[in-house]
């Protein structure tokens, strides 16, 4: 016969491995989970493969609250566009600080050099673009700012 401690013992064990079954992960349960990329130039390149693949709810995790915004404004715009043409940077450097980064790049579009920058910030651990109206006198603005400079933009 078993003894009631056993019995409990084996109770619990069983209501364990019973819940456990029951609390899979979500990549389990067929929801896709997309592993974001946290360093300022992975992040850059990701959101714009992203854009060129009009997959604007994809570019909205890397993208801070005012860059989903102007996303949301110019969705439209980008779902028009119905080629699939992958954006190839030929050169592209980062500059971090604090939780401020810019990203120099140069690409050729149609034959010409082109050279633009990203801005980033980085929230709750993770580095997003940052897309938003320019004021002058914001102090990340400013410092967005001394860092073009200091890559000579």
């Amino acid at each position: 016969m078993i003894s009631t401690k056993r019995l409990i013992g084996l109770i619990l064990l069983l209501l364990c491995c019973f819940y456990s079954c029951q609390n899979e992960p979500s990549a389990a349960k067929g929801t896709r989970v997309i592993d974001l990329p946290n360093a300022p130039e992975a992040v850059c390149r990701t959101w714009q493969l992203f854009l060129d693949k009009n997959e604007i709810a994809k570019a909205m995790l890397l993208g801070s609250p005012k860059t989903k915004n102007w996303l949301r404004d110019n969705q439209a715009l980008f779902l028009a566009d119905q080629e699939v043409e992958v954006t190839k940077f030929l050169s592209m450097t980062c500059s971090e600080s604090a939780d401020a980064a810019i990203c120099k790049y140069t690409l050729r579009e149609e034959g010409e050099l082109i050279e633009d920058y990203f801005t980033l910030i980085q929230q709750q651990g993770q580095w997003l673009i940052h897309i938003e109206e320019v004021d002058s006198n914001d102090p990340k603005e400013q410092l967005f700012e001394k860092m073009k400079k200091a890559l000579e933009l």
